[in-house]
């Protein structure tokens, strides 16, 4: 069978809820599930990033200034200049910012029942 884009992508997920299993099922401290889950999809994405890409976490000040609450996992490109005070800063400036994403340990629906 000749392999396809689809599939490729099927066994990466695989692999990243094999991962995260594991660590929700080892793991009984919800924080601490959040922090490896967080290290876990970190990896994975800088496996796929191109170079000029960077992955963090911190906050997100737009441009009126307003400072996001703190984001699990910041993708920002490094190719623009870095205006915060030291390198490796946890403020992002918005133009900097190609991604944000928050890791969830649980999902819920909110519906009871």
């Amino acid at each position: 069978m000749k392999p396809s884009a689809n599939q490729h992508l099927r066994g990466i997920y695989s692999i990243l809820r094999s991962r995260v299993n594991l660590i929700n099922k080892s793991i009984g401290h919800a924080g601490t599930q959040g922090t490896e889950n967080e290290t876990v999809i970190r990896s994975l994405l800088l496996d796929f990033l191109p170079h000029n890409y960077g992955i963090g976490s911190g906050i997100i000040i737009g441009t009126n200034g307003d400072a996001s609450r703190q984001v699990d996992i910041v993708i920002y490109d490094k190719s623009k200049p870095n205006y915060s005070i030291a390198k490796d800063s946890k403020i992002f400036f918005v133009d900097h910012v190609v991604a944000a994403i928050e890791i969830k340990t649980t999902f819920s629906t909110g519906k009871n029942g």
